[in-house]
């Protein structure tokens, strides 16, 4: 570097300072440069000096700095190693190739220096983030409700559903289609039963699922019926305007097949990573 501030300061500041406009604008100065010495060479092998000594005097500018690209070549791993290779570095500059290469770098540049960033500023958004799920019984039956108010309508799988003995009350005129990440097929409606949730029963509607990723879903329907508050401040769902809370759960509380990083892994192939759960965001019936 010491070496390249001799020789080049103008190219060795905008290396320090990471200004990649000014480092591409005298590279391709560089470039002109070296093209026409090259040019003034082949007319000096051919005994033509005076043409050369000529345009020294109208551009004294073009001959006056040194070309050496080998500083250059050392000083620029400084500032990103895409810009390290030599075919990159002394690429004709108007070429198309080499200038998405170039963009390329500095896009990857952006990336990097955006990620350095959320590190320091926003660490907690590499962190896992455990989904809301409390303790609820349906109809007698304890389980663990998953709170989501991106649901649409409150959600039950057929499986849970006849676990806890509401089989019986399904009326299957309401089917359709539940769509979201995917889509399930809907077999029927619970029109009422009993939800406790802490010490408190409150009535129920489901939507019941063929097949459903969580058994459980507690919905934006509900949750507007009950006057209920996601308090993530104090890690509580509160109910019936704030008259009762309960506690979201813990990662520790929760079975292994509801953590998200096991629900990720154990994905298939062919379905989307990118949720670990079936949002059922948009709801179809039809009444038969």
């Amino acid at each position: 570097m010491a070496q390249l501030q001799q020789r080049n300061p103008n190219l060795a500041r905008s290396v320090l300072e990471n200004d990649i406009d000014t480092f591409q604008r005298l590279l391709r100065e560089q470039h002109q440069r070296k093209l026409i010495l090259e040019h003034q060479n082949r007319e000096d092998v051919q005994g033509r000096p005076s043409k050369r000594q000529h345009q020294e005097s109208q551009e004294p500018s073009a001959y006056s700095q040194p070309v050496d690209y080998l500083p250059a070549s050392q000083a620029v791993n400084n500032l990103h190693p895409a810009f390290a290779n030599n075919d990159l570095l002394f690429a004709d500059p108007f070429d198309v190739d080499a200038q998405r290469r170039i963009e390329e770098a500095i896009r990857q540049r952006n990336v990097d220096d955006n990620w350095e960033a959320a590190i320091e500023h926003n660490p907690e958004a590499f962190a896992r983030v455990i989904m809301l799920f409390v303790d609820m019984e349906v109809n007698g039956f304890p389980l663990k409700a998953f709170v989501d108010s991106g649901a649409q309508s409150t959600i039950i799988s057929m499986h849970c559903a006849e676990r806890c003995g509401l089989l019986r009350l399904l009326d299957r005129r309401y089917v359709g289609v539940a769509k979201g990440v995917g889509q399930s097929a809907i077999v029927g409606r619970i029109h009422v039963a009993p939800l406790k949730i802490g010490s408190n029963y409150y009535p129920c509607s489901f939507t019941v699922l063929e097949h459903a990723d969580i058994e459980f879903i507690f919905g934006l329907d509900m949750l507007r019926k009950h006057q209920c508050t996601i308090d993530l401040k104090e890690n509580v769902l509160w109910i019936g305007g704030g008259e009762h809370a309960v506690p979201f759960l813990q990662e520790k509380d929760l079975p292994l097949h509801l953590h998200a990083e096991a629900r990720v892994d154990d994905a298939p192939p062919s379905t989307d990573k990118t949720s670990i759960r079936e949002c059922h965001c948009s709801l179809t019936t039809l009444d038969v």
